[in-house]
């Protein structure tokens, strides 16, 4: 994975704003994500998205601000 992967330019951009990359929330695929995008997490793993997700709105919310 280098710097024209997709998925790299994803997680750099989720660490530049201080953002959790999914994989580290032990999220996988056929248990708690589908291949066609469809998440069924266990209600932990759930609320700790929702937290995630506001984190992230935050973060990306002060850095447009500040620019």
């Amino acid at each position: 994975m280098g710097p024209r992967d997709p998925r790299f330019r994803l997680t750099t951009l989720l660490e530049n704003v201080k953002a959790h990359v999914v994989g580290s929330l032990g999220l996988f695929f056929n248990t708690d994500l589908s291949t066609s995008g469809e998440m069924t997490p266990t209600d932990g793993k759930a609320q700790e998205l929702r937290a995630l997700s506001r984190q992230l709105r935050a973060a990306l919310a002060e850095r447009s601000q500040a620019a």
